[in-house]
């Protein structure tokens, strides 16, 4: 692929993701290192404590993980993902992710992702994921 056609590829294909849809996961910007998205805490995203799920803000996480693990035209697999949850947002607020490369070789890739909130024009830190990734060799397109 020449150019940026991995990009548009991956991008291309994040449309036919319908469960972060269903999320309303919002892909903003991607790059060959970084990713940015966001999504806005619904009513129907909370847990049995009246707060937003972990679950929910995982899959923000998990959603960035799979889009730039996967933007070099290399089917990637997750082998690790390790959550810390630093903070509870609230329902109405807009969660952001912002992932960056940390490596990636012939096989493993690995990135770090920085879940956050805006209070009061500052981010407030909601979650910290790191993942792994296994990348298979084959080709999403030829």
């Amino acid at each position: 692929m020449e150019n940026h056609d991995h990009l548009i590829l991956v991008k291309e294909k994040y449309n036919e993701d319908t469960f972060s849809h269903h999320l309303g996961i919002v892909l903003d910007e991607l790059t060959d290192d970084d990713i940015m998205m966001h999504m806005d805490l619904r009513p129907d995203m909370l847990n049995l404590y009246n707060r937003p799920h972990g679950g929910v803000i995982y899959a923000l996480a998990d959603a960035a993980f799979s889009v730039i693990a996967n933007s070099r035209n290399n089917i990637s697999v997750a082998l690790d993902c390790t959550i810390t949850y630093h903070n509870g947002p609230d329902v109405g607020q807009t969660l952001y992710v912002h992932g960056r490369t940390l490596s990636v070789s012939k096989r493993v890739g690995s990135y770090l992702f920085d879940v956050y909130c805006m209070e009061d024009g500052e981010r407030k830190k909601i979650a910290t994921m790191k993942g792994t990734a296994f990348r298979t060799g084959r080709a999403i397109v030829d």
